[in-house]
């Protein structure tokens, strides 16, 4: 496996079951358990367990009043799972009312983590981006 990280956009289904099939370009990054959160954006972010407890180490760091509401809001709608043999991944309930995750999803990644999307929602931020947008954030970032 090479540490390019988490690349692509993926269109599929999540069953009746609430489970996902992961890219097969994401498994070897991903790993057989992962940690499914719920996202700032309207989506659920998927974490490698290594990149996880990265994630951890910087709520952690936070002064202890801001990281309790930053703790409950993240740890309420989290979960660790496994990665079946079919590589799915079931999504807990919660996490798919908060992404309103029904049939139609996209899987894309984000470097050190994928996020799922509902199609429609994912249509909907996608389409709300501009190229100069995204030029203008590169240019403020120093690229």
């Amino acid at each position: 496996m090479d540490n390019t990280g988490l690349l692509g956009e993926y269109k599929h289904t999540i069953d009746a079951k609430k489970r996902i099939f992961l890219p097969s370009d994401f498994r070897p990054f991903l790993g057989n358990e992962v940690v499914v959160s719920k996202s700032t954006d309207k989506c659920i972010n998927v974490y490698p367990i290594p990149e996880w407890k990265k994630y951890e180490e910087k709520i952690n760091a936070l002064p202890s009043v801001k990281a309790k509401a930053i703790k409950r809001w993240v740890y309420a709608y989290s979960k660790r799972t496994e990665v079946d043999a079919q590589g799915r991944i079931a999504i807990p309930q919660n996490l798919c009312d908060y992404a309103e995750l029904e049939k139609n999803i996209v899987s894309v990644g984000a470097g050190e983590y994928a996020e799922i999307w509902s199609e429609k929602a994912y249509a909907e931020m996608t389409g709300a981006l501009s190229a100069s947008d995204i030029e203008e954030d590169l240019i403020a970032l120093g690229f």
